[in-house]
């Protein structure tokens, strides 16, 4: 089966997304350990921020890899998983909202939907 290039760009962009947030997992948790070093042992609120943008950012990385990997595979559930981190992304005005909205609108195209596999299809015929 064929991938549309359309698919390709989207599973790239996931994987990008993807990259961007092993960088936002790794500044949360240096800046982390930033703090515990210095000793500024008052600054609690500082912790819990930094640790919520850690697991939140490893959290974007997992479904991100996944999505791309999934879509670049042309598994059904990797294009609902792209739609679903596309409708998250309608929250991130102004680019967010475009990337969201073009995603959702291309894989609810027939023709794109009509060339994934379902699970437990081996191949398309």
């Amino acid at each position: 089966m064929k991938r549309s290039d359309g698919i390709t760009v989207l599973s790239v962009y996931h994987f990008l997304v993807a990259a961007l947030s092993v960088l936002g997992v790794c500044a949360s948790l240096g800046v982390l350990l930033i703090f515990i070093f210095s000793q500024e042992w008052y600054q609690a609120d500082a912790y819990v921020v930094l640790g919520l943008a850690a697991v939140l950012s490893f959290i974007v990385m997992i479904a991100h890899a996944a999505a791309g990997w999934a879509l670049f595979k042309m598994l059904e559930w990797g294009r609902w998983l792209s739609i679903a981190l596309g409708v998250l992304s309608l929250l991130l005005f102004p680019v967010g909202t475009i990337v969201g909205g073009v995603t959702i609108w291309y894989l609810l195209q027939p023709a794109v939907k009509d060339s994934f596999l379902a699970p437990g299809i081996a191949e398309k015929e």
